[in-house]
């Protein structure tokens, strides 16, 4: 690495310790033009000090020899704030259904039920039917939480000082809705 100056130098170091960035992110978080980020993330990939990943729209940004494949789309996943919610979410809640999810996170029906299918088909997260009823399962709890630990402890640390209240406003919810059955 000694070799490596400057933007390209940056650039490298903000990946090592945001993996899973995409172009920009990247570009925003160091405040360099798109023409630098895009030439120096180019020369890092052909040097072979990162990797890309394509997933979806963006294509995301990682150290070489750092993560599995899986683990790379993991972190793609989780660069998401509203995936982060969900998966911290069924951590704390296993078996949560999609009405919990969309309590808990504050976001739509429709929009719980794209980022579950992405988790699903990432084969991040299980579905078991129970009845009517479908629950969701994080099939390797302790890659997630320690991925998010790592990468995000800011936000880690935000829900975990948050997590009392927003479970007590879901005890609530419940109790409202074993009323209303």
């Amino acid at each position: 690495m000694d070799d490596l100056k400057g933007n390209k130098r940056r650039i490298y170091e903000y990946i090592e310790k945001n993996p899973g960035r995409h172009m920009r992110e990247i570009k925003r978080s160091l405040g360099l033009s798109m023409g630098d980020v895009q030439y120096n993330l180019y020369s890092l990939e052909k040097l072979g000090y990162i990797v890309s990943l394509k997933k979806g729209l963006y294509k995301r940004y990682y150290p070489r020899n750092m993560f599995s494949e899986k683990e790379k789309g993991i972190i793609a996943l989780i660069s998401n704030e509203n995936m982060r919610k969900i998966l911290l979410m069924l951590m704390k809640r296993p078996g949560s259904t999609q009405s919990e999810l969309v309590m808990f996170t504050g976001l739509t029906p429709a929009t719980v039920n794209w980022h579950m299918k992405k988790l699903i088909d990432e084969n991040v997260v299980e579905i078991k039917r129970e009845g009517r009823n479908i629950r969701y399962y994080i099939r390797d709890v302790r890659r997630i939480e320690n991925l998010m630990r790592i990468y995000y402890p800011t936000f880690w640390e935000r829900w975990a000082d948050n997590f009392a209240e927003l479970w007590s406003e879901l005890s609530n919810f419940k109790k409202e809705e074993k009323k209303d059955d």
